[in-house]
């Protein structure tokens, strides 16, 4: 400004302590006061047009001022204490974010599309006189002014909470339903340019249009499944399956924090998962009795994952989400953050901390029987280990577990051939397959005793780990109705004796809780496709038909005592009608077979487990040495001929 300056306009600019920008401030004898300029004497005014000039007294009312306190912003609470995603009004899909789950702190707070994670959610609570606190959830940090500026187009970030001024919000609500956030520390609203991913939030001043209006919504809470049996586990981690959770040093003690460490089968690796209801596990250490929970109730990244007392709080409750090819998160239901091993590092000690789904390897982790290929020592069963970590690459959802029979091979070879009609053989194989004792004495309707070899061969399993015959392996007491389906049995049964019997297998199978597609493939592997008098009814004498489709008591030498001790066992049990022959048969394998410990192709065939209540070698279903692998054959087709060969089985390989 000059001295002679008259009619100028009057600007803002940077301070730089020159006496343009010193100002008197005088009294009128109205009560009124005049702000004269230090550098030429003249007076601060209000022209017509709204402009702040400076020009010569005039004592003119647009030269008078008064200078009055503001009126500080009132806010009354509008939201109930809770948390919250905070979504943008200009675009719903966007909403408040700490960007990359930071938890340091000055991190400014921008948008970002909304994927419910946790650094998106909010805790906000009433702190009275009309202001809130504004928490991220995941950090545990409050949302602030930066630098405590009252300038327009500051930041916002978080901080450590300190309830200072620049800490405290009002949310006021609009006519149309959505929020304004408003600083107590400057009274400016939280805003934005623009809707996009990584747009700064900022302080700006209130013009009550979109770009500075939020809906608070509470956040929809992640739904759990049953996804897994209740049953004993080793929980291994992705990044490296032979390392899995442990309690260290076998602690009983509370607060005992998880880790990952080399499998070693011990009591404080296995854990009993239990589903309790809505979606929810609880996870108890086997050793201590002691449930894994999230410590402290803690909702931030990073919060221990540790054993402690049941108390049946929400922080030890998992819900355990299935995410493909064998692996599950496991997320805390009170923070809905997720099992973590800390910088994805498989050594031994590394703990386990929760942090935000990402789908990462370290977040995997995969719940083994204690019997399963993940600990079967790849030193000492090299062979096995190559044919079934090819068989888990090609199906994720198979599973793998192992009956350690405690037998020598060589002594279950001898043991099956002692009896020279335990393992039989058609009539049309001969040299090699044939028992050198026995030679082509027939047994049983026409079939030849099996020699050693043939016996070693066949009871072997190493010789049928592969796609089709692994079957003889599967766990077969169980009725599942997603992989075993009535158009499955309608479509494998097409065509037999059994083609109208359909719903008879499939009802007396879930009722029994059986495979019904092992049934079938008893019965088809008993009497053919067509069918056999036996099967297809007998004359009883007694003006009823009878019929025996498993087979059951049918043995002798020679046609006829087969099939009059095949008809004494259908009269016996009164089977004469083909649905009470289809049940009486289940009831049969169930109660002598599937139900005591030889529950799948291989061990109807090979009595190699002490548990059943018998001596070795004796209780076995068919005498046919090719039975259980030509079962399996037919079990794996239907599987394979419906798309369900890909389904959640379990392999009980012995060893």
């Amino acid at each position: 400004m000059s001295d002679e300056a008259d009619s100028l306009n009057v600007e803002q600019s940077y301070a730089n302590g020159f006496d343009s920008e010193q100002w008197i401030i005088r009294e009128t004898e109205d009560g009124y006061y005049n702000i004269i300029s230090k550098i030429n004497g003249n007076y601060l005014k209000q022209t017509t047009n709204g402009n702040a000039e400076i020009g010569n007294k005039d004592n003119s009312d647009n030269q008078k001022f008064i200078f009055e306190l503001p009126i500080q912003l009132k806010g009354t609470k509008t939201v109930e204490d809770g948390t919250y995603i905070i979504k943008m009004a200009l675009n719903n899909n966007y909403v408040l974010d700490v960007p990359g789950s930071s938890i340091e702190n000055n991190k400014i707070i921008k948008l970002w599309t909304n994927n419910s994670t946790a650094n998106q959610k909010f805790n906000v609570k009433y702190i009275g006189d009309g202001y809130y606190t504004i928490i991220a959830q995941h950090s545990g940090k409050a949302l602030e002014v930066a630098e405590e500026s009252k300038k327009i187009y500051t930041n916002i970030k978080q901080n450590e909470p300190n309830l200072t001024d620049n800490q405290k919000w009002i949310i006021k609500e609009t006519e149309d339903g959505y929020y304004n956030i408003i600083s107590k520390y400057n009274e400016l609203c939280i805003g934005t340019e623009e809707a996009t991913n990584g747009a700064i939030l900022r302080m700006e001043n209130i013009n009550g249009i979109n770009n500075q209006k939020f809906k608070l919504e509470k956040p929809i809470p992640i739904k759990g499944y049953q996804t897994i049996k209740d049953g004993t586990y080793i929980i291994a981690s992705a990044l490296n399956k032979k390392f899995v959770l442990d309690i260290p040093h076998s602690s009983k003690d509370n607060s005992e924090p998880v880790e990952i460490w080399t499998n070693g089968l011990t009591s404080n690796q296995k854990f009993d998962i239990k589903y309790i209801e809505n979606g929810y596990y609880t996870l108890t250490a086997e050793h201590s009795g002691k449930v894994l929970e999230v410590a402290n109730d803690d909702k931030r990244l990073n919060a221990i994952v540790q054993q402690n007392k049941n108390n049946s709080s929400e922080n030890q409750q998992w819900i355990i989400r299935d995410v493909g090819n064998g692996y599950y998160n496991i997320i805390s239901r009170c923070s809905e953050l997720c099992m973590d091993i800390t910088n994805a590092e498989a050594t031994n000690g590394t703990k386990i901390r929760t942090f935000t789904i990402n789908n990462s390897d370290e977040q995997k982790f995969r719940f083994c029987n204690p019997n399963s290929i993940i600990n079967l020592d790849d030193k000492k069963y090299p062979s096995y280990i190559e044919a079934l970590e090819k068989l888990e690459t090609q199906h994720p959802d198979w599973s793998f577990e192992f009956l350690y029979t405690g037998l020598n091979f060589d002594d279950v070879v001898y043991g099956e051939a002692r009896v020279h009609s335990r393992n039989l053989i058609s009539d049309t194989y001969s040299g090699e397959w044939i028992c050198s004792t026995c030679g082509t004495r027939l047994y049983d309707n026409g079939l030849y005793c099996v020699s050693e070899k043939a016996i070693a061969y066949y009871i072997d399993p190493r010789n049928f780990l592969n796609e089709e015959s692994i079957f003889q392996f599967l766990d077969v007491n169980e009725y599942d109705g997603n992989s075993c389906t009535l158009q499955g049995i309608k479509q494998k049964i097409d065509g037999t004796f059994l083609q109208n019997y359909a719903n008879d297998i499939n009802t007396a199978c879930k009722n029994k809780n059986v495979n019904p597609y092992y049934i079938i493939a008893r019965v088809l592997q008993e009497q053919g496709a067509k069918g056999t008098t036996i099967g297809k009814g007998m004359d009883g004498g007694d003006g009823k038909t009878y019929y025996n489709p498993f087979n059951i008591g049918a043995s002798g030498n020679g046609y006829t005592e087969i099939y009059n001790n095949a008809l004494a066992r259908a009269k016996a049990n009164g089977w004469d009608s083909m649905q009470k022959a289809l049940e009486g048969g289940i009831s049969f394998c169930k109660k002598n077979w599937l139900d005591n410990y030889q529950n799948t192709l291989y061990q109807n065939k090979f009595d190699i487990d002490s548990r059943n209540g018998t001596r070795l070698y004796e209780h076995q279903y068919m005498q046919n040495i090719m039975g259980a692998y030509s079962e399996a054959k037919i079990l794996r087709s239907m599987y394979y001929k419906t798309g369900k060969i890909d389904s959640n089985f379990t392999f009980i390989i012995p060893v």
